[in-house]
């Protein structure tokens, strides 16, 4: 942070009617609340006088800090379908400004990566898109790629390294939560032993960082965990507390929300859905290159499982297929019936396994992710009637694909979530 800017904090702050302490405690609540608490709930959670607590936000407005708005969670698109609007007045809020910082966000898929910027006042900038970006293959370089497109980003909206308080990333392993490294060697082999929280902070020069200044806070965790926490912070999970975000794509992975929070276990490692074993119908049984067992799921009913499938049931349908295709083949079933098809068994095979998920988790929803979510009822169906006869009899979640614009965004919102829910504001060190 420049001189000039700790010397206009300063004045500020010495103008203020509340303690130091009691303005910290306030700025931690906010941040953990990232979206907003009322001028009650913040009293509650701090424990103070309503009279104290309205001191204490005052002064956070005028220090430009925090806002009281009554508007929703910046990242919500509108109101579920089918879910009845909000009667009354809505509550009012207050939550911190962009002043708090801004948070880096890469989501990376098995083959594409988006790179966009937060802040507690929402998306700064259109996120960018590279697609066919082999980041399982490439490695660690990928990061790279992603600080520079960061960079661009940050330019683009003159913010400077200053300005930024996180960066977060979202990567298609398991993340070792106390290492920031690939749980096993096995997923993304070229990733094997890499601190990717080190790695990062190590290309930070690339973006103005000077020697000795202060670093942005640098969070790794699995995407389908991201995917997850921006599902609930752009309202697609309604006012469900227990779901599952499950992601089809070229692997199959989940994130499990109990009790409305992220559930990542005791290393960081839950969430496998793609290597819980299904009855296996390839001959011979095919070796999951992934976990190296027999019998994943993934190697059954992922996209590239699809198409292998596909390809080997008919030869009129090229090698390298594209999920999209397929899909869109299937929804001609008199022309097109080996591809209905394959769809169909997928989604009865991933129905088998998500029944014994479901009725050990007892979650109201799955939400499906991923490019086979564009099959809609093609996929869904099957495993619905699956589920359906082999869960328990009182577990019957709702399982519905997300749309389009909802599977591009909700991992980059979700990881900028987690950056903005626990790194500290670039003012802090004002309070200290």
């Amino acid at each position: 942070m420049s001189r000039e800017k700790d010397r206009a904090i300063e004045t500020a702050l010495s103008e203020t009617t509340s303690s130091q302490r009691n303005l910290r405690r306030a700025v931690e609540a906010l941040t953990e609340a990232w979206d907003g608490l009322s001028r009650s709930q913040l009293a509650s959670w701090l424990a103070l006088s309503r009279p104290t607590v309205t001191g204490l936000v005052d002064d956070l407005l005028n220090l430009n800090w925090a806002e009281e708005t009554e508007d929703l969670s910046p990242f919500i698109w509108s109101p579920r379908r089918g879910e009845p609007p909000q009667k009354g007045r809505p509550e009012r809020t207050i939550r911190l400004t962009e002043r708090a910082g801004y948070v880096g966000v890469i989501h990376a898929g098995h083959t594409t990566l988006r790179v966009g910027l937060v802040s507690s006042a929402g998306p700064k900038l259109k996120p960018r898109r590279t697609s066919n970006f082999e980041v399982e293959e490439i490695g660690p370089p990928a990061l790279g790629v992603a600080v520079s497109i960061l960079g661009e980003h940050m330019r683009n909206a003159g913010i400077a390294i200053d300005e930024l308080r996180a960066i977060s990333i979202g990567l298609p392993a398991p993340i070792d939560s106390r290492t920031s490294e690939v749980a096993s060697p096995s997923f993304m082999r070229n990733w094997a032993r890499t601190d990717i929280r080190k790695s990062v902070l190590a290309l930070l020069p690339q973006l103005g960082l000077r020697s000795g200044a202060h670093q942005p806070e640098v969070f790794v965790e699995n995407e389908a965990n991201a995917m997850a926490r921006g599902a609930i912070a752009a309202g697609f999970a309604g006012k469900t507390e227990d779901f599952l975000l499950l992601k089809i794509s070229s692997g199959i992975g989940a994130g499990a929300v109990l009790g409305g929070r992220i559930y990542t276990g005791a290393t960081g490692g839950a969430g496998e859905f793609g290597h819980l074993p299904v009855c296996d119908w390839s001959e011979p049984r095919t070796l999951c290159p992934r976990c190296l067992r027999h019998g994943c799921i993934e190697v059954v009913s992922s996209a590239a499982a699809i198409a292998q499938r596909l390809t080997t049931k008919s030869k009129k349908y090229p090698r390298g297929i594209l999920p999209s295709t397929i899909i869109e083949n299937a929804k001609d079933p008199v022309r097109h019936q080996e591809c209905h098809q394959v769809i169909s068994e997928a989604g009865e095979r991933i129905g088998e396994v998500l029944a014994s998920v479901v009725s050990f988790l007892d979650v109201e929803r799955v939400l499906v992710a991923g490019v086979m979510a564009e099959a809609g009822d093609l996929l869904l169906g099957p495993m619905r009637n699956v589920v359906d006869k082999k869960a328990i009899n009182f577990t019957r979640p709702k399982i519905e694909a997300l749309d389009r614009r909802a599977r591009a965004e909700i991992g980059l919102y979700g990881s900028g979530v987690l950056g903005l829910s626990k790194a500290k504001p670039v003012f802090f060190s004002q309070l200290e």
